[in-house]
């Protein structure tokens, strides 16, 4: 039986946002491990106060990295892609979401048995 689902994205685990990123070239950078739980660092972004996250990604071509919170709430500056292309931002998201999945699947024992991009950029898995 095929069962067919979407994956909205909230970037929560730090070493399937490792992956992601360094599928993309990109730098990432995770708070220090304190008791169990990730301690914030600021990440700075363009005429704001500083986000306090736990993680960050910074991509290619960007001027600021990407930070994420503690939430899994998603922070960021391209000034309207001047700053960097959010189409890479997109690229970043649909690779945790996959790298996610195949994690997830691993735990569950089941495995990846094929990969399709389709037509319209979207990432087809089919796990057994």
């Amino acid at each position: 039986m095929s069962v067919t689902r979407s994956v909205d994205t909230e970037f929560r685990d730090p070493i399937v946002m490792e992956l992601a990123a360094k599928e993309l070239s990109a730098e990432f950078k995770v708070g220090e491990y304190v008791d169990g739980a990730i301690k914030p660092f600021p990440a700075r972004m363009w005429n704001r106060e500083p986000i306090q996250a736990v993680m960050s990604v910074h991509l290619p071509g960007w001027k600021y990295p990407i930070a994420v919170d503690s939430e899994g709430k998603t922070y960021f500056d391209n000034h309207d892609g001047a700053w960097g292309s959010e189409a890479l931002l997109d690229q970043l998201r649909q690779n945790y979401a996959v790298n996610y999945v195949k994690q997830r699947a691993g735990q569950q024992r089941l495995r990846v048995t094929s990969q399709q991009t389709q037509a319209d950029g979207t990432i087809r898995l089919v796990l057994a």
